[in-house]
């Protein structure tokens, strides 16, 4: 059976994603907080403004976020202002990093994933670098940012009708010699197989 796909864009070979048409499933990004430190501020007023135009491409909104300066890159810094800003509203907590440090990053995943989910991007300040390929950054990083809140970029068309995709997986750890077991299942929830329950 031959598989047909639709799709929002294409991966250049430089692996950056150009938008050809809106997501096939939008999604609005109107509350989210942008943290990072204060000497990249100019830097992050044009991803903000960036982003904001972008969105009428996307034909999503894409709204003004809260921009939080913090004094330092310490992961103290960001875990306090992402404590003191998260609240209910807010759809995606973007932290903008000087450096890739495994402490920080896991850091913030576990306070957004486990202590307060939420979607979560973490961007490094030289992606936003430079001026010239700043827009073909945002296109890439709004994407993600749609696909992390619900929305879809593509689908595939599979003609089978009515059907739920299901994958279940388990992971024994080797180093236990109790029960210290766990079992992941993702399944499908709707005919466009683009919305799944995990």
């Amino acid at each position: 059976a031959v598989v047909s796909t639709q799709s929002t864009g294409q991966m250049n070979e430089k692996g950056e994603f150009s938008l050809e048409a809106p997501p096939i499933l939008p999604k609005n990004i109107d509350n989210w907080i942008v943290i990072f430190v204060r000497r990249d501020e100019r830097k992050i007023r044009d991803f903000v403004q960036t982003m904001v135009e972008l969105g009428k491409r996307l034909r999503v909104k894409i709204g003004a976020p809260a921009i939080l300066p913090i004094p330092n890159d310490r992961t103290e810094s960001y875990i306090e202002m992402i404590d003191k800003y998260l609240t209910e509203d807010v759809q995606m907590v973007v932290t903008v990093v000087p450096s890739e440090r495994d402490d920080r990053y896991s850091a913030i995943k576990q306070l957004c994933y486990q202590r307060h989910p939420v979607a979560q991007q973490v961007i490094r300040t030289a992606t936003l670098s430079q001026p010239s390929t700043l827009k073909a950054k945002c296109v890439s990083l709004a994407c993600q940012m749609i696909n992390k809140l619900g929305g879809a970029l593509w689908t595939v068309n599979i003609p089978l009708r009515n059907a739920m995709v299901v994958g279940i997986d388990a992971y024994h750890d080797p180093s236990s010699r109790g029960f210290n077991s766990a079992i992941a299942l993702v399944a499908s929830l709707d005919r466009a197989y683009s919305q799944f329950y995990s």
